[in-house]
């Protein structure tokens, strides 16, 4: 039988850093671009997003450079930007998307009310080089459904004809709809068995007894019992 040589490997310098190597002028040129944001782990994600919103997608490069600036190992910043389906990650020798995409999202309650249909007509009515139609996670707007995001808009009840006319308009502005703020929500009685937690008047034990009778359930899509995450904070929340 014949021998197999053993495979070759180079051997790493070790006066290098691990991984991917970076310049100087790649360091420059995002810390340029993210400008006096200070340089902490846990505003990871907003830099990753001025570089999106900026550039239109996220490069390798790019990756290295926030890491080398972040203190972070190259892993976890592709960690954090590969979880997030509105950042695009290009590879070298990759093509960048198109300047404009819109994501579909394809959920079961969004697949009934047409979503995959709405993206093929889209396709058909859209250049490729210029507009990218993709199916996407859910963005919260089962309600609504089918809708649709670009940029940083969200358009509910979507349809061809909103969509193509929304690519003529600005996108990067959120168009935020009417919400109740802080002070209205405590007004009407938000926090108010927080409150009485914090000021000794029941116990941590006695609100969470009250949401588990209740049968209290979460909105996240699982369904987790709501008394289950208040024990969970209630050491957090006791008084002292």
């Amino acid at each position: 039988m014949d021998q197999i040589a053993p495979a070759k490997f180079k051997r790493r310098d070790p006066s290098l850093p691990k991984g991917r190597q970076i310049s100087d002028a790649n360091v420059a040129d995002v810390a340029a671009l993210l400008g006096n944001m200070p340089r902490r782990r846990d505003l990871l994600i907003e830099a990753l997003h001025i570089i999106q919103d900026t550039r239109g997608h996220i490069t390798a490069t790019a990756i290295a450079a926030l890491a080398e600036l972040f203190r972070l190992a190259q892993v976890e910043v592709y960690e954090v930007v590969s979880f997030y389906d509105h950042f695009d990650v290009v590879r070298e020798g990759e093509t960048p998307p198109p300047p404009v995409t819109i994501r579909v999202p394809t959920g079961v309650s969004e697949e009934l009310a047409g979503a995959f249909d709405l993206i093929d007509a889209l396709k058909a009515a859209t250049d490729p080089k210029e507009v990218r139609v993709i199916a996407s996670p859910c963005i919260g707007q089962c309600d609504a459904a089918p809708s649709a995001w670009i940029g940083k808009r969200v358009f509910r009840h979507a349809t061809v004809e909103r969509l193509l006319k929304a690519l003529t308009e600005d996108n990067n502005t959120p168009d935020l709809p009417e919400y109740e703020d802080l002070a209205a929500y405590r007004a009407a009685g938000g926090y108010e068995m927080l409150g009485r937690v914090l000021s000794g008047d029941i116990t941590a034990d006695a609100a969470t007894e009250t949401m588990s009778d209740a049968g209290l359930r979460g909105l996240g899509g699982a369904g987790f019992p709501a008394a289950a995450n208040g024990a969970l904070c209630a050491p957090m929340t006791a008084p002292a």
